[in-house]
């Protein structure tokens, strides 16, 4: 259970984890760090510990870095090193605290939460809806490293860096991620207003090409001999079809002759 607002972290024992933090008010207000005397970012299996017995500290001038004083941001390093004495299947409480010029001591809500150093844990935690951040590797990428990603990719835009909206782009997926994934592994990707669409990976077969505004084919720049061919799309818990007049994906109310399609649809850019 998260104590705070801030995002579900992972962070692999023994990786080394690079991340930003933004002190910010609650109504999202920046707050000005300059001149501040101390700022510290904390990890502990028990927010009741004494501080000198938190699992991790970082201050400025050991892994803390003010980048931008006035806008409140702090770029944080935890090296490999400090992230190894973080127990495997481990979960950890975090929070940032900052001792302002003014004397004023801030713990932003926001930079408050959950922390795990195992994949599974996280995802299920993150399965309620909370945000998921991976801290290693900085890109934010699936690394290729985690076996269990052959066969599947359910993308998480803060794991992939693939952000669901009224269209995303399949292209976007690293050759590393895609390196890793066997050809059959399904791709399912959450879009906003509650879409998902399902491709599989496949082969390339001699002259196929991307398939704008549908989405059914996606070929692949950074792999140039597999694709991923779309499964199904649906929205809101109902399957879509492809409207031809529209040229738009459709949920379907009925079948048969009370078939019925809800308009406006939407697209899939590839």
């Amino acid at each position: 259970m998260s104590l705070g607002l801030g995002p579900i972290l992972f962070l692999p024992t023994g990786a080394t984890g690079r991340f930003r933090l933004a002190f910010a008010r609650a109504d999202g207000t920046p707050i000005d760090l300059t001149g501040a005397t101390a700022i510290k970012f904390f990890v502990t299996d028990s927010p009741f510990r004494a501080e000198a017995d938190f699992d991790l500290t970082l201050a400025l001038a050991d892994g803390l870095v003010v980048t931008d004083a006035v806008a409140g941001l702090v770029d944080a390093t935890v090296s490999a090193t400090r992230s190894a004495a973080l127990r495997p299947y481990g979960e950890f409480f975090y929070f940032a605290r900052a001792t302002l010029a003014s004397g004023e001591v801030v713990v932003p809500d926001r930079l408050r939460g959950t922390l795990w150093t195992d994949l599974t844990s996280a995802l299920n935690q993150a399965a309620n809806g909370d945000a998921l951040v991976r801290l290693d590797p900085p890109s934010g990428e699936i690394s290729a490293v985690i076996p269990d990603m052959a066969n599947a990719l359910i993308n998480r835009y803060d794991l992939t860096g693939l952000y669901g909206g009224t269209s995303a782009d399949l292209d976007g997926l690293s050759a590393a991620v895609l390196a890793n994934l066997q050809n059959g592994a399904r791709i399912q990707l959450g879009f906003a207003g509650r879409i998902v669409a399902q491709y599989v990976l496949r082969a390339l077969v001699s002259g196929e090409v991307d398939t704008p505004g549908s989405g059914r084919i996606v070929v692949f720049d950074n792999a140039p001999t597999r694709v991923a061919e779309l499964e199904f799309v649906m929205k809101e818990g109902l399957p879509c079809t492809w409207d031809e007049l529209t040229a738009t994906w459709c949920q379907v109310t009925a079948y048969g002759a009370a078939a019925s399609l809800i308009t406006p649809g939407f697209t899939l850019a590839t």
